[in-house]
């Protein structure tokens, strides 16, 4: 168990190490829609991304969390009450 929660976190902590490179690249939204296709973009990187004032990346990957609510027409989760056609840019 000890060896499974020191991978993930390692593997977390790498990949936020990319993320702040980021900052650096023209294709934050292709960053983040490339993690979240490989079930890497979750709420803790996003989190930290906020915390390290990567506000781009933090919108972006919201946004890809978001998009298969919208897509679908869902109104639950964190899409509830607000109109997908504000959600999109």
């Amino acid at each position: 168990m000890l060896a499974v929660e020191i991978t993930t976190g390692a593997k977390g902590r790498a990949t936020y190490d990319l993320v702040d490179q980021t900052g650096k690249s023209d294709d934050v939204r292709g960053f983040a829609s490339h993690l979240n296709e490989r079930g890497r973009l979750n709420a803790s990187l996003l989190l930290r991304a906020l915390a390290h004032g990567d506000m781009a990346f933090f919108e972006h990957g919201v946004s890809e969390l978001a998009a298969p609510a919208i897509r679908n027409g869902s109104r639950s989760g964190c899409c509830s009450g607000i109109s997908p056609s504000r959600l999109r840019r």
